[in-house]
């Protein structure tokens, strides 16, 4: 992830945490059921010199609460997103992927937010038409940090604020917005 976030992987777990965490209760030590989101997202300005970002993420989630009250996450999609000129609505690209994201480490910081660090493998293709332009494919680790909404061990009002950036990113890689930049120009 760089200094345009995680390409679209932490963009769409952002997205598929915010619905998950309020259709899941309290959990136990055993892991919960999966549950199953669709989540839209935009259209909004983004990152990449202010294009429209507009999209869909669906995918399944579960946790596991810990012997220390804490939840560990596990969560898998696909994201399907159109990243548009405003200036021209019809000049746009398209851009999909698919991730599998596991909490590897949940931290208290004592101040209401706790910070999960995620790992796991996902893809982002880049695409003008049906000409595939670019793509990504690895194993990533970022940081998201969370406020328990003054309501620790009841993830259900949870909200993720932050997204603190890469800590590890092994594969092919491109500068994200590079590409759409490139086809929407």
């Amino acid at each position: 992830m760089s200094h345009s976030r995680t390409i679209s992987i932490a963009t769409a777990l952002v997205a598929a945490l915010a619905v998950p965490l309020t259709a899941i209760g309290a959990a136990s030590a055993a892991p919960s059921h999966w549950e199953r989101y669709v989540f839209e997202y935009g259209p909004e300005p983004s990152f990449c010199d202010g294009l429209i970002q507009h999209g869909v993420v669906t995918g399944k989630s579960r946790l596991t609460q810990h012997g220390d009250g804490l939840f560990y996450y596990y969560d898998e999609g696909q994201f399907t997103e159109t990243w548009t000129n405003p200036d021209d609505p019809e000049d746009f690209a398209t851009v999909t992927g698919s991730y599998k994201q596991s909490a590897l480490h949940v931290t208290d910081n004592g101040d209401g937010t706790y910070q999960v660090l995620f790992a796991g493998p996902g893809t982002t293709n880049v695409y003008d038409g049906d000409t595939l332009v670019a793509h990504r494919a690895g194993q990533f680790r970022f940081i998201l940090l969370f406020d328990d909404a003054g309501t620790p061990g009841d993830i259900t009002d949870d909200e993720v604020i932050a997204n603190l950036g890469t800590v590890k990113q092994v594969g092919t890689t491109f500068s994200f917005c590079d590409p759409i930049l490139d086809v929407v120009g």
